[in-house]
């Protein structure tokens, strides 16, 4: 997969979703499970059983859910709707 968004790509994002807004593919902020104090843009790759699977657009320098798992719905910040001109 080639990269959506690079280091220090800039995307506007819309903290009012639903859950039903979770579709496989669509980017999402998300909570770092283990440092809540930092948010992160993700890829939602699949729910199961309720928890979320996000991966990250390069996973060579991603921290996502093949470091920490998947995560519960509570993680999610916001839903990335337009990546910014640079």
């Amino acid at each position: 997969m080639v990269p959506e968004l690079d280091d220090g790509s800039e995307v506007l994002a819309d903290p009012h979703f639903c859950l039903d807004d979770l579709q496989p593919g669509s980017l999402w902020v998300i909570k770092h499970p283990f440092d809540r104090s930092v948010t992160m843009v993700k890829r939602l790759a699949s729910i199961k059983n309720g928890k979320l699977w996000v991966l990250g657009d390069n996973p060579t320098e991603s921290s996502d859910s093949r470091s920490f798992g998947a995560l519960p719905a509570e993680a999610l910040v916001a839903k990335v709707v337009a990546r910014l001109p640079e």
